[in-house]
């Protein structure tokens, strides 16, 4: 993003690319949105499986286990749709403050007041993925567990 930003500025002195939303900063907002979609339909199976997942427990299972990777599976889910949220914010943002320096009308204020706001978008955002980082760790911890229980319980009725 950083650099499509620079090469506009060095390379377009009327920022025209910007009010025409030609620049390659839009291409940049427009595939990380395409990610951001793919993201968003893969928390969707990811509830989805885990509502299968709470329906087939039985006795049989190791339960605490199966409890733990609930756990795990919702409080992770739950922070993708924040981190979706806010970062479907942050695109939106970047998108208008692009548009915004292409008009006649912007002025310095108006390029350093947006990256002020970009800058502290993308520490929020960071935040988040550390936060998400450490939720799929224990997504996988709790995944071994369960699947060496289950290995257990298979070895065992043999």
């Amino acid at each position: 993003m950083q650099g499509s930003f620079e090469n506009t500025l060095a390379e377009d002195e009327t920022l025209s690319t910007f009010a025409d939303g030609t620049s390659a900063v839009f291409e940049n907002v427009d595939t990380r949105s395409n990610s951001l979609s793919e993201l968003k339909e893969a928390t969707t199976t990811i509830k989805e499986e885990q509502v299968l997942l709470d329906k087939k427990t039985s006795d049989k299972l190791p339960q605490v286990e199966l409890d733990q990777l609930t756990t795990t599976i919702e409080t992770l889910t739950a922070s993708l749709d924040e981190y979706i949220t806010h970062y479907e914010s942050v695109l939106a943002d970047q998108e208008t403050y692009f548009t915004d320096l292409g008009k006649g009308e912007a002025t310095y204020e108006t390029l350093t007041t947006g990256m002020e706001s970009i800058n502290k978008q993308d520490a929020k955002t960071k935040e988040l993925l550390l936060k998400l980082d450490k939720q799929l760790v224990e997504v996988q911890d709790s995944n071994k567990n369960t699947t060496a229980s289950l290995n257990e319980l298979n070895d065992d009725s043999k």
